[in-house]
């Protein structure tokens, strides 16, 4: 944004560094790339905070935040990259990036560019401090939860496929010598009687044994789905128990604007930042009760008219009767209603008609074609446009995930078309797309009509 400045050869530094660290882990060092990938970061982004304090005459007090964001960010990366079963290094690391983190200040002060040095005199820098370090915590042990709990459902599933695979290769070992002493009958009918007996203590001893692989598979499966729910409630709690203290801060930086007057410019800037904070934050944490809601909507399937839904998204969405006939052209005729889940019909129609609406092309008046059909088992919705569209060859594999966007200078998340290929997916559908940049896009979900009314 300001041009070179000192830390210009740090950052294509890091560049090379990063190049090295693969150089190294093709090489057969990987717990040493490993090692600089975790600390070097940390030393670089402390280097380059000072130097930039070092080289500048003026600057604002926003500088001894940022390098604070990255340290703690980089709490997630030993997490993600070492075992738990390597300790040394991964609490090596965690401890060294805590080090940094509480040394910021000091290292500062040293080099005579510490905060209070530098002039400024803020009385919630201490506090900007304290919450730093505390995030560092939770980050770093919401972190280390989430791997101890993934590594632990990794040794079961591997434990249970071993024992699946032993009885697996005993019951065809069993089998085998079944089949060795029919032959044996055969061959000699003066044993025959014996032979016989033999077999039906081994059937029986082979059926005790299926049924206690059954036993240990019923057993081995109970425990994947709690575990799985106690992942589930793990994100629940995080995604739902943060609301309360970010609303909090949200209240008080709204008293804070309201008591504006008592604060200096400086003590302003602050708390517009920690708004700003707060604010993202909370936009992606009800990104992720959407999807957890959706996850665990209770599937209550009813009979839904196309046609009352286009409505209510008309009405959400403020589309005027003019607008509906100059721009729109709605034809439900082939296949009127579905037996299904409202709530999700209504949340496809919405996120399809307002996508269309938001990407329309600046060069020629907005169409939108929404229609149902029938395809084999299947019933579909069809929402074409004639608006930006979106180049597949680039971004087909990023189509439908969290957070990606196509069109950078529009407002908007990337939540839409992943919770649209989602819903359907959670009525045994799918969607597909045919699109086109600055020609139009026309997506097609199909979901199971669970009745067969339509």
């Amino acid at each position: 944004l300001f041009g070179p400045n000192v830390n210009t050869p740090i950052i294509f530094g890091i560049g090379v560094f990063f190049f090295l660290i693969g150089y190294l882990i093709m090489h057969g060092f990987d717990k040493s790339g490993k090692i600089l990938l975790c600390l070097v970061p940390s030393v670089l982004t402390l280097t380059a905070a000072i130097l930039a304090k070092l080289n500048s005459a003026t600057f604002t007090d926003i500088l001894y935040y940022d390098a604070r964001f990255i340290l703690i960010l980089l709490a997630i990366v030993p997490c993600l990259i070492f075992n738990t079963t390597d300790k040394l290094s991964l609490y090596g690391c965690l401890l060294t990036l805590a080090v940094v983190l509480l040394l910021f200040d000091p290292i500062h002060e040293i080099f005579n560019v510490g905060y209070f040095q530098r002039g400024f005199s803020s009385g919630s820098y201490y506090y900007i401090n304290y919450v730093s370090f505390i995030t560092f915590l939770g980050i770093t042990a919401g972190a280390l939860s989430l791997k101890f709990v993934m590594e632990k459902t990794e040794r079961e599933n591997i434990s249970a496929n071993n024992k699946l695979s032993a009885a697996l290769h005993n019951v065809e070992a069993q089998n085998e010598e079944i089949k060795a002493q029919k032959e044996e009958v055969s061959k000699n009918q003066e044993l025959l009687l014996a032979a016989n007996e033999v077999i039906e203590n081994q059937k029986t001893e082979l059926q005790h044994q299926v049924n206690e692989v059954n036993a240990n598979l019923k057993k081995v499966n109970a425990e994947l789905v709690k575990q799985n729910n106690e992942l589930m409630q793990f994100s629940y709690t995080i995604s739902h128990n943060l609301r309360g203290p970010i609303a909090r801060l949200l209240g008080l930086t709204h008293l804070s604007e309201i008591n504006g007057s008592h604060f200096t410019n400086e003590t302003g800037t602050i708390l517009n930042h920690i708004k700003t904070s707060a604010e993202d934050l909370d936009r992606v944490i009800t990104d992720l009760n959407k999807v957890i809601d959706n996850r665990n909507a209770v599937q209550k399937k009813q009979r839904v008219e196309f046609f009352h839904e286009f409505g209510e998204i008309q009405k959400l969405l403020n589309i005027s009767e003019k607008m509906k006939q100059e721009n729109f052209r709605v034809d439900f005729s082939e296949v009127p209603a579905i037996f299904t889940v409202k709530a999700i019909i209504n949340s496809i129609l919405y996120n399809l008609i307002s996508n269309a609406i938001k990407f329309r092309s600046p060069h020629q008046d907005l169409l939108v074609s929404v229609t149902s059909f029938k395809k084999d088992e299947y019933v579909g919705i069809q929402v074409e446009d004639n608006g930006l569209g979106i180049d597949l060859t680039l971004f087909q594999n990023d189509l439908f995930k969290m957070y990606k966007r196509f069109h950078n200078h529009l407002e908007g998340k990337g939540l839409g078309l992943y919770l649209i290929k989602s819903q359907a997916e959670s009525l045994n559908g799918f969607v597909e797309v045919t699109s086109e940049p600055n020609v139009g896009t026309a997506f097609r979900v199909f979901i199971k009509d669970s009745d067969g009314m339509s």
